[in-house]
């Protein structure tokens, strides 16, 4: 199957939609307490329900909105136990994926049963998939600009906390101010990354990254300093490359 059937786009906007979801409309703070807090967990469901069925407007049913909501049930039950045992066990780079890669089985459920009520087929509004295109590649193209800042800063910060002692050794009063704009930075960065590779400028990532490097190459000198700013920065790049060369892959199987 491919993005340009009426069944392809539908999951694309599925998958896009959670990901606006999680790493964008929920905030840091509803993402601390849901777990503690059944009102914010709750807050946190309807707004999971809401943002998909937004972004999935134009391929709407009646049969997609009612399984949307399952779906945000569901999500809840899995971020209230993410939350508890992060609660036990502290925050993993392990436990992220296992949580988002529980998210994508139920939408990849949610999609699978869908033909059988009919829901790919009966849309409320849509008239054409091939109408739709742009719609879905410009969704894609910002769930993946999305992923790369919230989440790509939540991979990248937790496989950094396994050396947080590298990075912070001899550091001055100001650390948090400087931990933030270190995140800021690599927002930016995979930002910029990731357009580059959508646009096929491969050679230019080369001097994004040196451009970077000359930038801290005060600090090098640090003890150990190095090896943790190049576990950062790799890290940040495998994300922006991976997830700008899926999707490119998807752009390239869609007819607009």
């Amino acid at each position: 199957m491919t993005i340009g059937t009426r069944g392809g786009q539908i999951l694309v906007l599925l998958v896009v939609g959670h990901v606006i979801a999680d790493f964008l409309v929920q905030t840091d703070r509803v993402a601390g307490r849901k777990g503690d807090c059944g009102r914010t967990l709750a807050r946190h469901g309807l707004l999971t329900a809401t943002t998909q069925i937004a972004v999935a407007a134009p391929l709407l049913s009646t049969a997609l909105v009612v399984g949307l909501g399952l779906v945000a049930c569901v999500h809840m039950a899995l971020d209230w136990g993410k939350a508890r045992l992060e609660a036990r066990c502290s925050k993993s780079l392990t436990l992220f994926f296992a949580d988002q890669a529980l998210h994508l089985a139920t939408l990849l459920v949610l999609w699978w049963v869908l033909p059988a009520v009919g829901a790919a087929a009966e849309p409320w509004w849509a008239s054409s998939t091939r109408g739709l295109a742009p719609y879905v590649a410009a969704a894609l193209v910002v769930g993946g600009l999305v992923f790369n800042g919230k989440g790509g800063t939540a991979i990248v910060r937790a496989l950094l906390d396994r050396f947080a002692s590298l990075g912070t050794a001899g550091e001055d009063a100001d650390l948090a101010d400087r931990l933030a704009m270190g995140r800021m930075v690599g927002v930016l960065e995979r930002a910029l990354l990731y357009a580059l590779v959508l646009l096929g400028h491969w050679g230019a990532l080369g001097l994004v990254m040196a451009a970077k490097s000359v930038a801290r190459y005060p600090e090098m000198n640090k003890p150990h300093f190095a090896d943790y700013y190049l576990v950062g920065t790799l890290a940040s790049l495998v994300v922006a490359l991976a997830s700008g060369v899926v999707v490119a892959a998807l752009l390239g199987r869609l007819v607009i």
